[in-house]
């Protein structure tokens, strides 16, 4: 299979594409703004005096208004009529003032001379504050006294006599003169692109075959070719698939190899533990035995017993691990089954000294039927209930658990023996692993027990956990689905 790209529409390499391509932003961001500016200046000139004023245009008025102000004389501070004439009432604000700088009247409101001496000093200039600049004109009396004065108020910017230009113009002059900042960023979306287009594909195409890799799936090719830094990497990740998948391969041949050769193994060790086994039982059934022959013949027939089981477990997990596993599901009656399992484990663990109890987490357990796969269930309970007894010490207790919900079954096995360490958590479900010398007996384990049980729960979709009780002990929990 292969998994092909596009041939990259640069060979280059990616250092040199980003510089090349940040140059070319900035280049032609410059140049379209030179074009927009002379664009705006141009329409600014057309537009100029019919829809739009500079922005002097009132104070260019301020010399006219001066000159008729003057000729008015002092009749402008009582007849503020011809006064509201002159003054535009659009761009400019006009204050009347006394001799002493008092505001008699007029549109703009603020006091800025307090005094006689202010006044004067305010006479025929222009100051400017808060971005408004203001002009004071003199009034005199026939006889050249100083009888007040009026003082203009205006901005510099641009004025709009109607509204409608106002309203397309003045968002126009903002986009002619921010348009460097725009352009950059246009233009840097537009090369950003192109330079996303040679890198999306090959990385998209290495995110496939890592997918295929994680599912172990090294039947595919990758055809993308480039000379730049992710052609070289598609390159190295074909290499690197290759070498691992020979060392897979290799492992598969190894642990195929190991799985016969360890069932093949079994199988001749079966026999002769079975062979041991069916003598000895021979020979204490002949009942003609002296001093010690009985005693030492049942300890043959018991390890040989144990050999043959252990042989057994060794086979059942090999299957486990190579074969798939077929369900046989049942209707089962739960409180049956479980009454049935406390029957069995109470007469074995009052044997041993232990209380075995079994706790039903429901208000009713009557007609409860649910389908499941009993021979592997009882196999998997056997197992937990088995590595239990044999690490509860005596006047100790054992507990099973179980609840149904509507569409799992639960099972915890719990117990007040030592618990397990940190180490054991790690690996207690692991193939042959026996735990720490402090909770492993001799001879008591063949490390299969809860290595099987998972495994079964597992083919089953269902899950398996261990961990230590609140109180101390023990305690493996499982779940199947229903």
């Amino acid at each position: 299979m292969k998994l092909a790209g596009k041939r990259p529409l640069s060979t280059r390499s990616f250092k040199t594409q980003f510089v090349v391509t940040f140059i070319l932003v900035l280049v032609l961001s410059f140049v379209a703004s030179i074009v927009t500016y002379l664009l705006g200046i141009r329409l600014y000139l057309n537009v100029e005096g019919r829809k739009v004023q500079p922005a002097n245009y009132f104070e260019k008025q301020i010399p006219q208004i001066e000159a008729e102000i003057r000729e008015l004389g002092p009749a402008v501070l009582q007849d503020h009529s011809r006064l509201e004439e002159l003054v535009p009432h659009e761009g400019l604000l006009y204050q009347v003032l006394d001799e002493e700088g008092v505001v008699l009247c007029g549109t703009d409101r603020e006091e800025r001379i307090q005094s006689r001496e202010e006044l004067f000093r305010a006479i025929n200039t222009t100051q400017g504050v808060g971005g408004r600049f203001f002009r004071t004109i003199p009034v005199f009396s026939p006889e050249g006294e100083l009888v007040g004065g009026i003082s203009l108020s205006y901005r510099l910017t641009p004025y709009f006599p109607r509204l409608t230009d106002k309203l397309w113009l003045l968002p126009l002059g903002y986009i002619v003169f921010f348009s460097p900042f725009l352009f950059i960023v246009l233009f840097t979306l537009l090369f950003a692109r192109k330079f996303a287009k040679n890198i999306e594909e090959p990385m998209n195409v290495l995110i496939e075959a890592a997918q295929k890799v994680k599912e172990q799936d090294l039947n595919f090719e990758i055809s993308y070719e480039g000379d730049n830094e992710l052609g070289r990497l598609c390159a190295s990740f074909n290499e690197m698939k290759g070498a691992l998948r020979e060392s897979l391969v290799s492992q598969w041949r190894l642990e195929q190899t190991r799985h016969e050769e360890m069932e093949s193994l079994a199988h001749d060790l079966k026999t002769p533990f079975s062979l041991i086994q069916a003598y000895a039982e021979a020979l204490l059934d002949k009942g003609t035995l002296v001093e010690n022959e009985g005693r030492y013949l049942q300890v043959i027939a018991n390890n040989a017993r144990r050999g043959a089981d252990m042989v057994g477990d060794l086979l059942y997990a090999t299957e486990l691990e190579t074969m798939p596993l077929d369900l046989r599901k049942e209707l089962v009656d739960v409180a049956t089954y479980l009454k049935r399992k406390e029957d069995d484990y109470r007469v074995i663990a009052a044997h041993r000294g232990i209380d075995f109890q079994v706790h039903l987490n429901e208000q009713s357990w009557d007609n409860i039927s649910v389908e499941l796969d009993l021979p592997r269930l009882d196999r998997i309970l056997d197992n937990i209930l088995l590595n239990s007894l044999h690490y509860t010490q005596k006047n100790g207790t054992i507990k099973l658990e179980a609840s149904v919900g509507e569409r799992w079954i639960e099972f915890a096995v719990c117990d007040t023996g030592k618990g397990f360490s940190s180490e054991e958590l790690v690996h207690l479900f692991d193939k042959f692993y026996r735990g720490d010398a402090a909770r492993t007996r001799v001879g008591s384990s063949s490390g299969l027990g809860l290595f099987i049980a998972k495994r079964l729960v597992e083919k089953q979709g269902g899950t398996i956990k261990a961990f230590n009780g609140a109180t101390g002990g023990a305690c493996v929990q499982f779940v199947l689905p229903l």
